[in-house]
């Protein structure tokens, strides 16, 4: 009999990128958001996309988004296609727009 073996958890040579830690952020804002709401998600969107691979933000409790939170998530995807991260975003904001439910950001595409 051939016998495997192997570590219970893998050690961070056994991971694709090698060593290093991924680190996924969800937000999930809620309600309508003001001025001051808005600062706050812009501080942790900038927050978490200094911290974080992976960034999803999930936009469909909040209604429409006010032009600074746009600039926040373009901003973002910009850290983060610099960093070799990601930002996925979760919106129905935008009803009759060619992008899905559930889209990437690239490429200084505006939110």
């Amino acid at each position: 009999p051939m016998t495997l073996t192997a570590p219970a958890v893998p050690t961070t040579e056994d991971l694709p990128a090698g060593p290093g830690m991924w680190l996924t952020t969800v937000l999930r804002p809620a309600g309508p958001m003001s001025a001051r709401d808005g600062a706050r998600f812009a501080a942790a969107l900038r927050a978490a996309s200094d911290s974080s691979g992976v960034v999803l933000v999930d936009l469909r409790a909040v209604g429409r988004l006010p032009r600074a939170v746009r600039q926040s998530l373009t901003d973002a995807d910009a850290h983060l296609t610099d960093t070799g991260g990601v930002l996925l975003l979760i919106d129905t904001d935008t009803p009759g727009s060619a992008r899905p439910p559930a889209h990437l950001l690239g490429g200084g595409t505006t939110p």
